[in-house]
């Protein structure tokens, strides 16, 4: 039984960990609690490291070859925790998702070309489609933390059939407003796109983070035939390997694999460093236990922070936690928007991302959203901070 508490949790403060040593050049501040950045304070699973061990004690370091043992790591995972059938010539390497994203961009799109995103979301979205020179057009989802954040199909719609839309960029799961779409939800979506030809990008970087009660669905598994999307995954939200610079587009599309295969070759992109390969291997041969473990300390933490923080201050909201390590919270009703960074920030000591990172079209915005992947004295500290810089 892997426990996770005791054997993966090393102190990060002394490191060179960005959640915690970059505090003072992001926040002005050392002495606050770090849960902003989405990344763990876990290590990874102990066969990740010993592949890397027998990596760095092999000695070679040049040119690698990638072995046919990777992709089947992939697929077969792909296929026992979703049931999404692949293959391995389906797979292209990026850097990083968004990365990836920008690669689908150049080699899908053209310039001036409109890409639909539906806030609140993950910022980077907004850059990536600007910095493609692609029109970037927004909408806001439905709902709220208290009835639940749904998908604006009228406003997608609408946007599909009169503004000339020619991709959207998906999140799923939804990144800040931890949703699992529905597979009723995520058919309309692809119906939609099948409609009025509009190419799904479907980031799925927090497929394996899912709570009790939720089942995360591939988007290619909702129309066995349907291929006009492309998506992004990687195991680095999933077993902490952000710095390993690792993750992969699945192209079903034979036509667009050969335009993205043209695209990178113009950038002279062949593939990724060794390291990336070896521990994306060794994760997906070897990590379900120790990410069953994780996600039992995820559900913990949602829990243990929601009920401090509701106990003292029952007016605060939160988005029910259905996938990711991200806790969306409002504190609308205690704090204004103006103050909210110095309530946060000032008096409670926390290190957070704020609602409007996310929500650009929402500038009086007043949640923000608590990385949930760290140990639980952390998660405590946080809650009882705010709740007495709020208190005053």
């Amino acid at each position: 039984m892997v426990d996770i508490l005791k054997d993966y949790s090393p102190d990060r403060s002394q490191t060179k960990a960005m959640k915690w040593h970059d505090l003072p050049e992001k926040f002005g501040a050392s002495d606050l609690v770090p849960i902003w950045i989405a990344d763990m304070d876990f290590a990874p699973a102990k066969e990740i490291k010993e592949a890397l061990q027998n990596f760095v004690e092999e000695q070679y370091y040049g040119y690698y070859s990638v072995p046919e043992s990777y992709y089947t790591a992939i697929v077969d995972w792909t296929k026992a925790q979703y049931n999404y059938e692949t293959k391995a010539e389906w797979y292209r390497f990026a850097p990083g998702v968004c990365t990836g994203i920008a690669f689908a961009l150049h080699a899908f799109t053209n310039e001036g070309d409109k890409v639909l995103i539906q806030n609140p979301v993950y910022n980077p979205f907004r850059t990536v489609i600007e910095e493609a020179n692609r029109t970037l057009v927004m909408q806001d989802l439905l709902g709220d933390d208290v009835q639940g954040y749904t998908i604006n199909f009228e406003a997608m719609e609408d946007a599909f059939k009169h503004d000339d839309i020619k991709a959207i960029l998906f999140c799923s799961p939804q990144n800040p407003t931890g949703r699992v779409w529905t597979k009723e939800e995520l058919t309309k979506v692809v119906d939609l796109c099948k409609a009025y030809d509009v190419l799904l990008l479907s980031d799925e970087i927090h497929r394996d983070l899912i709570m009790p009660g939720h089942e995360h669905i591939a988007i290619g598994n909702i129309d066995p035939d349907y291929d006009n999307y492309v998506l992004f995954a990687s195991p680095s939200k999933t077993f902490n390997l952000a710095g390993l610079n690792h993750s992969f587009l699945v192209v079903p599309n034979a036509e667009k694999r050969v335009k993205l295969d043209t695209f990178l070759h113009s950038i002279h992109l062949t593939g990724g460093q060794p390291a990336g390969y070896i521990a994306a291997e060794a994760a997906y041969t070897h990590g379900g236990e120790w990410l069953d473990a994780v996600n039992e300390i995820i559900w913990s933490n949602y829990n243990l922070l929601k009920d401090t923080i509701q106990a003292a201050l029952p007016e605060v909201t939160f988005s029910d936690l259905e996938g990711t390590y991200l806790a969306w919270l409002d504190l609308g009703a205690y704090v204004k928007s103006a103050d909210l960074e110095d309530i946060v920030q000032n008096k409670a000591k926390l290190a957070v991302n704020y609602g409007t990172l996310y929500w650009p079209t929402n500038a009086d915005d007043t949640h923000i959203r608590i990385n949930l992947a760290t140990r639980p004295e952390i998660i405590e500290t946080a809650a009882k901070n705010l709740v007495a810089a709020i208190k005053g």
